[in-house]
């Protein structure tokens, strides 16, 4: 079934990709007719004559030069910086990606998962607060097992009163009415205090060194004190499941990484704002 899965996934990821290159050979042709139009409607600008009139004026060719100079040393190495900062970062989700998937199954998914996520929003942090990474796979590693205990005992926990609450939403119909107002009105409550426990847990693992009890309430005394934060998380969340929806390769390349490093962003604000 996961087999399949992967198969489909890798059959649609190469479609995309197909069509994304036949898109822009189009678009190439498309600029190549573009150009030559130009080309012959001002036929006097891209002349030899125009060119040498700059070269026979001394002033207008030291101003040509310090023009081209001025591209090519200033706009051409930004753009180089940005072009290189971003193929970095996405690499480095990449890798993230790559080592998650790696400690998951090193933990036998059940017991890997939830340190494998918090060691994720760990190396995220560290980037985030500009601290330097000489190894990923080995600060990832680290992070991974320092917080083994911790994130597996709220995340399972977490996951049980989720669940919990699930459950009950499904069977209030069944349950009698005089009692079915009350029981809406408690499961929402619930969600939303276990919604906003979620958007904080891991955050709050990876940022504090605490006894297990008072994650929980710094989560909610975090999300609580900023209303703009939970809305930003909300918004977050959103935009990665529709973005997930539209395009699911995203997933298979980068997983959770992009949402970690929004959520995390966002908790650090709240953090610095609590404290």
């Amino acid at each position: 079934m996961i087999i399949s899965h992967i198969f489909n996934l890798l059959i649609k990821l190469s479609y995309d990709m197909t069509s994304n290159v036949l898109l822009l050979i189009r678009k190439i042709k498309l600029l190549k007719n573009f150009i030559s139009k130009i080309k012959k409607e001002h036929k006097k600008f891209f002349s030899k004559d125009s060119f040498s009139y700059i070269i026979k004026d001394g002033k207008r060719f030291r101003k040509f030069l310090c023009i081209v100079t001025f591209l090519y040393t200033v706009k051409g190495k930004r753009l180089m910086l940005k072009s290189a900062k971003i193929v970095n970062f996405i690499y480095m989700v990449f890798c993230l990606h790559i080592q998650w998937l790696l400690h998951v199954v090193k933990g036998f998914i059940i017991a890997g998962i939830f340190p494998s996520t918090a060691a994720v929003y760990a190396v995220i942090r560290d980037l985030l607060l500009k601290k330097e990474i000489d190894s990923l796979s080995y600060t990832f590693s680290n992070y991974y097992s320092h917080n083994f205990k911790v994130a597996n005992i709220l995340g399972w926990l977490f996951f049980a009163f989720s669940g919990a609450v699930i459950l009950n939403f499904m069977y209030i119909p069944y349950y009698p009415e005089s009692i079915r107002i009350f029981m809406y009105g408690m499961i929402v409550f619930l969600a939303v205090i276990l919604m906003v426990a979620w958007f904080y847990l891991f955050p709050s693992v990876v940022h504090f060194d605490f006894p297990v009890h008072i994650y929980i309430i710094g989560s909610l005394k975090t999300g609580f004190s900023s209303l703009f934060g939970l809305l930003l998380h909300i918004m977050t969340i959103c935009i990665f499941v529709i973005t997930l929806l539209k395009f699911p390769a995203i997933y298979f390349f980068f997983g959770i990484t992009p949402l970690a490093f929004a959520q995390m962003s966002i908790s650090l604000y709240g953090f610095n704002k609590v404290l």
